[in-house]
């Protein structure tokens, strides 16, 4: 469990700085000098790449992440219920 969550951080963390450097490079690159085609598929790209940057932002900051925390706190308490139940026989 602990090796998927960091896992998860580390792709969340991958697709952050993917994501912001994509960003800076179109700042810093001239796009005056692109045909009005490029520009577009351009724009498309940097959109899906925006809309999974912010699914990965929503899991870790949302309430999916909320959701996760509340699962495994119930199956912990799970867990140790069932310990308890089996001490008890």
């Amino acid at each position: 469990m602990k090796n998927r969550r960091f896992l998860e951080a580390v792709l969340a963390t991958i697709g952050t700085i993917g994501y912001l450097g994509l960003i800076v490079y179109l700042f810093r690159f001239d796009l005056s000098k692109l045909s009005s085609e490029q520009s577009l598929m351009i724009g498309g790209m940097l959109g899906i790449v925006g809309a999974k940057y912010s699914s990965i932002f929503d899991y870790f900051f949302g309430s999916s992440q909320g959701s996760h925390d509340k699962t495994d706190l119930l199956k912990a308490k799970e867990g140790s219920g069932n310990e308890k139940n089996k001490s008890a026989e």
